[in-house]
C-alpha cells in the first residue's frame, strides 16, 4: 500500500534540509577521491596546490540541493580536458637536484588525464547513500515508518 505524505511548507523544508546534510557528508568523500586522484592515480602531485585547492560547496535548492566540487587552480581544468603545450623554455627541477634548469620544448597536444569527473563517478553511491540516510531518518522521526527512493541526477 503506498501513500503520500501530505505536503506542506514543513515538510518540504525538512527534506530539503536531510538532502542539504547529505550531500554535506558526502561533499568530503568527494573531495577525498579527487584528492587521491591527482596525487596518486592520475597526476602526480609535484607541489600539492592542486591537491590543497580543491573545494565543495553545498547550496538548498528548491528540488533539495546542489554539491559543487571544482578547483580556482587553471590547470586542474586543463588536465581534466586536455591542453596543447606551446613552445618555449620550461623550467625543470631533476630529481634529486636543488637547481632548477632550462629546457627547450617542443609544442604538442597533451592528452587529457581526467581527475574530477572519475572522483564524482567513484563517490556517488555513497553520497546517494549519505543522503537517503538523511531523509529517511527525518522522517522517521516526524511521521513514523517511511519508505523513499532517491533518483540522483
Amino acid at each position: 500500500m503506498a501513500a503520500e505524505l501530505i505536503r506542506t511548507p514543513d515538510t518540504v523544508a525538512l527534506i530539503h534540509r536531510a538532502i542539504v546534510r547529505g550531500l554535506q557528508q558526502g561533499a568530503q568523500i568527494v573531495r577525498n577521491y579527487a584528492v587521491l586522484n591527482v596525487t596518486d592515480k592520475v597526476l602526480k602531485r609535484d607541489t600539492g596546490r592542486l591537491a590543497s585547492s580543491i573545494a565543495t560547496a553545498v547550496t538548498e535548492t528548491g528540488e533539495g540541493g546542489v554539491l559543487r566540487v571544482g578547483t580556482q587552480v587553471k590547470y586542474g581544468a586543463y588536465w581534466e580536458r586536455g591542453f596543447f603545450r606551446t613552445p618555449g623554455l620550461r623550467r625543470f627541477k631533476p630529481r634529486g637536484s636543488p637547481d632548477f634548469i632550462f629546457r627547450w620544448v617542443k609544442g604538442k597536444f597533451m592528452v587529457a588525464r581526467p581527475w574530477l569527473r572519475p572522483a564524482v563517478d567513484q563517490a556517488l553511491p555513497e553520497v546517494t547513500r549519505r543522503i537517503k540516510l538523511q531523509v529517511d531518518r527525518e522522517l522517521k522521526q516526524n511521521f513514523g515508518s517511511v519508505t523513499i527512493e532517491i533518483k540522483v541526477t
